[in-house]
């Protein structure tokens, strides 16, 4: 019964180190609102990524970034992604940040 026990137990932190690991340092990575520039017309938009390939793809080593959502869509929704690359680049730059009293997460 220890044997199992043990075996159980190494298995479910070979998961941990491996899988919990990188799928929860993908989200807190990529989960947040990014402003980047639109390349069709200069001007800022309001992006999120898709958490779904971003999570999945991390857990390969290498997150497949795609947009769930932007400022400019449904009239640019055909658009190639291009803003993709100023993430990629440099994602903390493009990050939302609350900025005022009362920004930030909420106390307990």
């Amino acid at each position: 019964m220890t044997t199992l026990f043990l075996a159980i137990l190494t298995v479910a932190l070979w998961l941990a180190v491996f899988l919990v690991i990188p799928v929860v340092s993908a989200w807190r990575r990529w989960q947040s609102t990014r402003i980047v520039t639109c390349p069709e017309n200069w001007h800022p938009a309001a992006v999120e990524m898709d958490m779904r390939y971003a999570v999945v793809g991390s857990i390969a080593g290498r997150p497949e970034l795609r947009l769930r959502d932007c400022s400019r869509w449904p009239e640019r929704s055909s658009c190639g992604q291009v803003c993709l690359a100023e993430i990629e680049e440099s994602p903390e730059s493009c990050l939302v940040r609350p900025e005022g009293p009362g920004a930030g997460p909420p106390s307990t």
